[in-house]
């Protein structure tokens, strides 16, 4: 017998993912600067299933994307990978070191 994944357990972890131009970003940031070092994923499989939005059918593929988007916000300059309500430190810009933490959360489904 297979496990059913709930629909809006589907429907909750797509409303984690970020806005489509950052989706994008992250995607070309995650293959240029960590899939180089660590090859976990097969780009032109990973872009196929991903052209498909094959990630609005498979929770699982929805959830790999969201551990995507945690590992390239390390690489990103966009304050939209920062939690909301990031701090600033004292006496500097906002503090990146939670960058993708909120993708990680929803990874987990603490979000």
């Amino acid at each position: 017998m297979q496990n059913q994944i709930s629909p809006e357990l589907l429907r909750k972890t797509l409303n984690t993912f970020p806005p489509l131009d950052l989706q994008q970003t992250l995607l070309d940031l995650y293959f240029v600067r960590h899939n180089t070092v660590y090859t976990l994923l097969h780009r032109p499989t990973f872009m196929r299933l991903w052209n498909d939005k094959f990630y609005e059918r498979d929770i699982w593929f929805a959830g790999t994307c969201l551990g995507v988007f945690a590992l390239a916000s390390k690489w990103s300059d966009d304050p939209r990978v920062l939690p909301s309500g990031a701090e600033k430190l004292p006496g500097k810009d906002l503090d990146w070191r939670r960058s993708g933490f909120h993708y990680c959360k929803a990874l987990l489904g603490a979000s």
